[in-house]
């Protein structure tokens, strides 16, 4: 992973590491994000602690997911540094937006790993899916149509024209 700055062509840009906490997996991406909102990858990782197995019956995370995260997140946060990330960014999808103990899983990491981690509602979850999704088209369509199948929840998002989502989740 070459993770040097300043010989790339996109000289105005931000490094950004993007932590997705979902019902299965965890995910990192560490990108370069250019004055016009390409993304330009530059590493990635991914992680199945399976959080979401005890939240449908048990409305919980349990005591295995707090360790699994607490093992993961400094790990992520480890290639974020060496990666030269102006910015660490977190957030959790469904299985913590369902989980009765999500306060006290958010403040147990903070504490723990010094990340601060963002809970997104499902309409939130739907529309930084669609962005994302659209983010490396190098010419926007007029109509989009996004589905997230995640091991939680499924996300819908149709555009017909620039400003006109329609998200349900």
């Amino acid at each position: 992973m070459d993770s040097s700055r300043g010989a790339q062509e996109w000289e105005s840009s931000v490094r950004i590491a993007a932590i997705d906490i979902g019902t299965n997996t965890v995910l990192l991406l560490v990108a370069d994000v250019d004055d016009r909102g390409t993304i330009h990858p530059i590493a990635h990782e991914q992680r199945f602690p399976r959080l979401g197995k005890s939240v449908d019956a048990q409305r919980k995370i349990l005591p295995d997911g707090f360790s699994s995260l607490t093992e993961i997140l400094p790990q992520y946060k480890s290639i974020a540094n060496e990666a030269n990330a102006d910015i660490i960014v977190a957030c959790a999808t469904s299985a913590v937006r369902d989980a009765t103990n999500k306060s006290e899983l958010i403040e147990f990491l903070a504490s723990k790993t010094g990340i601060q981690i963002e809970v997104l509602s499902g309409e939130d979850e739907a529309l930084w899916t669609f962005r994302g999704a659209l983010s490396g088209l190098a010419i926007p369509p007029r109509e989009a149509l996004v589905i997230d199948i995640g091991g939680g929840s499924t996300e819908i998002t149709f555009a017909q024209k620039e400003n006109s989502l329609r998200r349900s989740s």
